[in-house]
């Protein structure tokens, strides 16, 4: 099963919320060795999670109108931090 890029980045999203099946995730791993662009693709997709994380963010939340400044500070520590 060979992947193009548009599957690929729908896949990098979709293993945030499940288990992909063991063909998905070897499929995955061969297009992301090749593919320069969708390993940046999956690259961001870990910072922007691992930002909300530390953020205190959840998907489940829904997002208020206004963000409160305790909040706004705390991602952009987040941000500012080395990868790990």
């Amino acid at each position: 099963m060979s992947l193009n890029c548009q599957d690929a980045a729908r896949m990098l999203s979709e293993k945030r919320d499940r288990r992909l099946s063991l063909r998905a995730r070897i499929s995955l791993r061969l297009h992301m060795f090749a593919c320069r662009m969708c390993k940046v693709y999956g690259s961001q997709l870990d910072t922007v999670g691992r930002v909300c994380r530390e953020a205190g963010l959840r998907a489940e939340e829904k997002c208020p109108g206004e963000m409160t400044d305790g909040r706004k500070q705390r991602i952009n520590d987040a941000m500012t931090r080395e990868p790990r």
